[in-house]
């Protein structure tokens, strides 16, 4: 018996020196696993049944004064696709079979997913099968820059960036009836806001348009860029943990970050105007065929914008439509010499400062006078003209000898009093400033500024020094009338800047508009901008065209009017500059003035304006 005890009290010893170094491995490992790598595989494992829900922001929205909708944001949705995890992946375990004849069936299963795809896509996003069926290729042959050669897998293609919902559950319902509604997890339905612009291309340059690059949305140009930090909203976050088929526990663990959507902007035009105008210009352009248009309205107590436009224009819900050299701000960047349309600032400064009265007479030289060597002409065989005259006539001679009685420093005051060399005040990303150069530099140029060369401006300085002409204090530009919160459902009225005097004497103020209002008289420049009922102030310009590297250009010309109505209580004052038009009598009387006649008409009705001579 004793032997028998021996032998199992050894046996014991045996199994129990090999089971305790085993069990202290599993103690040890316990131990390493629950204690030493606890937050490492926590974490891991968080990643498993966490999930994370992106909450998207709105993006503001655009409105004009009255609250009319300009740009609207629209739900869509963004479908992408993983062609090696739907075709290649799939059939894993088909390669992984130990069955020479399972193996074999994997290319010819994968080639019959492939095509079954690209049919569906084809048939929801009407594109053709070819172009699906070479998209869904599961890898791409990639080629390194020292030349070697390999497979990368096709784990993206994005099938539609703004599909509607039907489209998206068309989709889904072609997908369940090829019995492949398994697959679902490979592609991406990710919601979105898309920008649309209801009324086409109703102020569609001054509104702007945004793009996706990389999947972020993007403001390009316009009121979209300009005023990007105020309508961009901040996406939120949804953070839970799911349950096995991909649902939200209520018990579990959950964070919610809001998404802040962005400010909506009011802005100063007014649709009805902004659509008036916009008419009489394509209306315009058809006639001229010119290369642009530019023009705009404003209130001149103000500064406020009631329309602005360029043409040729596009539309941004079509983007097939869109040209780069020929949109954008334009009417904010592109400077021109302005012609006679400039004359009034010098002749109304000439009269505040006492340097000419209103029935001084100036010799014209009948039309063509010899001055530092350079021949001026006019269009007429103008003799003696007094100062009023020489704007009703829109006579150069006359204006130029104005300009030198003013003198070299008086007229570079004049164009700084005016705002000229200087931004409006617009948001505008890219707005010039235009192209002052200060006198005296050659001596014929005392003579050119006066009547509007030497100088380049933009279409909105002309407006603004046309507003500071009619009310006699220069505003600063508004394109803002107010912000409005999302959160609170706050306005945020956009403050004005007091508008600054730029006529010391008002009678010479009012002595300037006397004279412009002779200008649209039956024997003036600008009698094509008469209204009937109304006293029209404004003045005419036709300039030539200087092209970079070829000069002047015979036939080339910018044509423009300038002016406000009612002349003596103004309440509109309207700019248009026609670049190059083509036909015959290419002049500012001719082409630009009509363009005013016919688009104030029309706004003064509307805006129950009333006549200066009633009926």
């Amino acid at each position: 018996m004793a032997p028998l005890l021996k032998n199992v009290r050894f046996r014991m010893i045996v199994l129990a020196s090999l089971w305790v170094p085993v069990f202290c491995c599993f103690v040890w490992r316990a131990y390493h696993l629950q204690i030493t790598r606890h937050k490492e595989l926590k974490e891991k494992a968080r990643i498993k049944y966490l999930a994370k829900v992106k909450i998207i922001g709105k993006r503001g929205e655009i409105f004009d004064a009255d609250g009319n909708l300009l740009v609207a944001n629209m739900p869509r949705i963004s479908i992408a696709f993983s062609p090696h995890a739907a075709i290649h992946d799939a059939f894993d375990k088909y390669d992984k079979s130990n069955k020479p004849e399972v193996r074999a069936k994997a290319p010819a299963l994968r080639e019959q997913r492939r095509r079954k795809l690209a049919l569906i896509f084809s048939q929801v996003f009407h594109k053709p099968f070819m172009e699906y069926y070479r998209a869904l290729e599961p890898f791409h042959t990639v080629i390194a820059k020292d030349g070697t050669v390999r497979q990368k897998r096709n784990q993206y293609i994005l099938l539609e960036r703004e599909a509607e919902k039907k489209t998206a559950d068309l989709l889904k319902a072609k997908l369940a009836e090829a019995k492949l509604s398994r697959i679902l997890p490979t592609f991406s339905f990710k919601n979105i806001y898309v920008r649309n612009h209801p009324k086409g291309t109703l102020a569609a340059d001054l509104l702007g348009y945004t793009d996706v690059v990389n999947d972020k949305e993007q403001a390009k140009g316009g009121i979209e860029r300009a005023l990007n930090k105020s309508m961009q909203s901040t996406d939120g976050m949804h953070r839970f943990e799911r349950a096995r088929r991909g649902g939200v526990l209520s018990y579990g663990e959950q964070s919610l970050s809001e998404a802040s959507d962005g400010k909506d902007v009011y802005l100063t035009i007014r649709e009805n105007i902004q659509a008036i105008l916009e008419e009489e210009l394509d209306a315009a352009f058809a006639k001229w065929n010119p290369d642009n248009i530019y023009a705009a309205i404003a209130d001149p107590r103000t500064g406020d914008i009631l329309a602005l436009a360029q043409r040729p224009t596009w539309n941004p819900s079509d983007r097939s439509t869109f040209v780069k050299n020929q949109t954008g701000t334009r009417f904010a960047t592109e400077t021109y010499e302005p012609g006679s349309v400039f004359k009034p600032f010098f002749v109304g400064k000439a009269l505040d400062w006492g340097v000419v009265t209103p029935s001084e007479q100036f010799d014209c030289e009948n039309g063509s006078w010899l001055y530092a060597g350079k021949v001026l002409r006019d269009v007429g065989r103008y003799g003696m003209l007094t100062t009023g005259e020489i704007l009703k006539k829109s006579s150069n001679v006359g204006a130029a000898k104005v300009g030198l009685k003013l003198g070299d420093l008086r007229l570079n005051e004049v164009r700084r009093i005016f705002g000229f060399g200087q931004r409006t005040g617009l948001p505008f990303v890219r707005e010039s400033r235009g192209y002052v150069p200060q006198l005296p530099r050659a001596k014929v140029d005392s003579t050119r500024v006066p009547i509007g060369y030497t100088t380049n401006i933009t279409m909105l300085q002309l407006l603004r020094g046309y507003c500071a002409i009619a009310t006699g204090k220069l505003p600063k530009l508004n394109i803002i009338d107010r912000y409005r919160d999302t959160e609170n459902g706050k306005d945020i009225i956009h403050p004005r800047a007091v508008p600054v005097p730029v006529f010391e004497n008002s009678e010479a103020h009012k002595q300037l508009v006397d004279m412009l209002c002779t200008v649209t008289a039956k024997d003036g420049t600008g009698k094509r901008a008469a209204i009937p009922g109304y006293e029209v102030a404004g003045k005419t310009g036709t300039a030539r065209k200087h092209i970079p590297k070829r000069g002047y250009v015979p036939g080339a010309y910018f044509t423009s009017f300038a002016g406000f109505v009612p002349a003596r209580n103004p309440e509109l004052v309207m700019v248009v500059t026609v670049d190059q038009p083509r036909g015959k009598n290419l002049g500012g009387g001719t082409v630009s003035a009509p363009i005013f006649k016919q688009t104030l008409e029309r706004v003064l009705r509307i805006l129950l304006i009333p006549p200066d001579f009633p009926e």
